[in-house]
């Protein structure tokens, strides 16, 4: 059974502006807490002056994500990342294209811990072209993030994914709510990394619901 420490969590954002042995620590020691399936493509260390990472165990949002943030990077490593990315990504969106099908869509820096807020039913308002999407993170939680676009990532980035299956795929992880993805892809989970050369920052996520 893998470690239950990160299921009592509920949010946690951690950040450094420089290299700490005390942050790499921390970040290693909750990346362990997800099987490694999940987060294989993470990196193994903290090589970065500015980065953080976020974790949200908010299973009445029926949502449970990993975030690490990377802020200018060697070009060689951005170059190197992106080629690697082109290659093994299943999927490859811009952040504002309005067609995203989102998981948590619906969820602001405001709002996310006002579950009273949110809809009764996720679908709502569904374009057609959404199921033939597959789901991405909502990254409200990013210090890039923004109202205007469906990924809440402005538009210099673009998200990478490397991999998404239907399913429950995690049987530590219990779920509470599920009317808030739609039935077709009502458990589930996704991985990649989303770049945004302009600002020269790299995220890396895995997401399951």
């Amino acid at each position: 059974m893998y470690k239950c420490i990160i299921l009592l969590l509920t949010v946690i954002t951690y950040s450094c502006n420089v290299k700490s042995n005390d942050f790499e620590k921390k970040y290693l020691d909750v990346k362990s807490n997800f099987p490694y399936h999940f987060v294989g493509h993470f990196p193994n260390s903290v090589w970065s002056t500015n980065a953080m990472y976020s974790v949200d165990t908010s299973t009445s949002l029926n949502n449970i994500a990993f975030f690490f943030e990377v802020v200018a990077p060697p070009k060689f490593y951005l170059d190197s990342v992106r080629g690697v990315l082109g290659k093994k990504s299943i999927a490859v969106y811009r952040a504002n294209d309005p067609t995203l099908f989102v998981v948590n869509k619906f969820t602001t820096k405001d709002n996310y811990r006002n579950y009273y807020k949110y809809p009764d039913n996720y679908e709502f308002d569904l374009p057609d072209t959404i199921y033939n999407k597959i789901p991405v993170p909502n990254f409200f939680r990013s210090p890039y993030s923004q109202l205007n676009t469906p990924s809440r990532l402005d538009s210099t980035f673009t998200l990478y994914t490397l991999e998404c299956e239907k399913g429950v795929h995690w049987d530590e992880y219990h779920v509470q709510k599920e009317n808030y993805m739609p039935e077709y892809w009502k458990h589930g989970y996704s991985k990649g990394v989303a770049i945004s050369e302009e600002k020269q920052v790299v995220i890396f996520w895995f997401i399951c619901w």
